[in-house]
């Protein structure tokens, strides 16, 4: 348990989704991704939420943290802090100047992306006009990065609706865990979802949305649908179930689902 719980503290389970996203759209959309695309991309997925993470236990006091995965963070800071420098390193270095201009051009707007993201979402924190923000923009950078470049260079309307369909399972993905930490991000004064006032009736309509877009989604491209069905409906099952203490990692290994479809299709 205690290795499943430093993977999971690590994100190197999320780390390992989006590689899995990745390697599904290339095989279902038929667009080749560049060799260094499966390379940088879960290199910045850790250096993102590493540094997320260190800001928000930057200021606090172990007797301020709640939550065990800040905890560690807490308590291994300085190393955590040196692998998150030479990851931001590495794939700035590599990503500028030793890849290809879809690589360079898909980086640089992504790090002025993130960046902006992580200035207003620590420098405004707490900002009640900021709930739908975090999550928003999360999930938006996630499905954004794994589909702009088939969009753009094999354009299909497909491929729209399906950047539409995974941007909503990762909103899904995320607003369940907002709920699921409402006590601690008010302990971090960090603005969620979760503190909207009708936070699960909006997650409710965002099942049923995602949804319908998905039966949409199934008419346009089989694999693709049914690929992001399952991963809505192991998101629903895992919402209507209690929490417990593996919850979490199971929310996140949902990304993890195409590689059965992969095999499948």
């Amino acid at each position: 348990m205690k290795k499943l719980n430093i993977f999971h503290f690590l994100s190197l389970d999320v780390a390992t989704g989006v590689l899995i996203q990745a390697f599904a759209i290339q095989k279902f959309s038929g667009y080749l991704f560049p060799s260094d695309f499966f390379l940088l991309l879960p290199l910045n997925v850790l250096w993102i939420y590493w540094l997320d993470r260190l800001l928000d236990v930057y200021k606090l006091t172990s007797e301020q943290l709640l939550e065990a995965k800040h905890i560690f963070y807490k308590q291994h800071f300085q190393w955590i802090s040196v692998l998150c420098g030479v990851l931001v390193i590495y794939v700035s270095i590599k990503g500028l100047f030793f890849s290809i201009n879809e690589i360079k051009i898909l980086g640089l707007l992504s790090g002025i992306w993130i960046l902006f993201y992580f200035f207003i979402h620590h420098y405004y924190k707490g900002n009640s006009k900021l709930l739908f923000f975090k999550e928003t923009m999360i999930a938006f950078t996630y499905s954004f990065v794994l589909w702009i470049l088939p969009i753009i260079y094999q354009f299909d309307w497909t491929f729209i609706l399906a950047f539409f369909c995974l941007f909503l399972i990762a909103l899904l993905n995320l607003w369940i865990i907002s709920l699921w930490d409402y006590e601690i991000d008010i302990k971090l004064k960090t603005h969620s979802f979760a503190q909207i006032q009708n936070s699960i009736f909006l997650l409710n309509i965002l099942f049923v949305l995602t949804l319908f877009s998905l039966i949409l989604l199934f008419f346009f491209s089989q694999p693709i649908g049914i690929t992001y069905f399952i991963m809505w409906l192991t998101h629903l099952i895992l919402y209507l179930k209690p929490k417990n203490d593996i919850s979490r990692v199971s929310l996140e290994l949902t990304f993890w689902l195409p590689v059965l479809t992969c095999f499948l299709f």
